[in-house]
């Protein structure tokens, strides 16, 4: 469980530092959804693990730990 807190709390400190970033106009719109989708795919796999191993098995990865790792 401790680590689902620390997880939980990098992914929260991640988005506060890109939100409080000034980012001006380099930073594409893309490259800013595809943070927002990083972050709660990570949240998501930290609170549901299993369903990351059901998606694994169907790609005929083990385990979703694995996926994560060839991802």
């Amino acid at each position: 469980m401790l680590i689902k807190i620390l997880l939980l709390l990098a992914a929260a400190v991640l988005l506060l530092g890109f939100v409080r970033w000034q980012h001006g106009v380099r930073l594409q719109a893309g490259k800013r959804l595809g943070f927002f989708a990083f972050l709660a795919l990570n949240v998501w796999a930290v609170l549901r693990p299993d369903d990351l191993t059901v998606i694994a098995q169907q790609l005929g990865v083990g385990r979703g730990a694995d996926l994560v790792l060839y991802g």
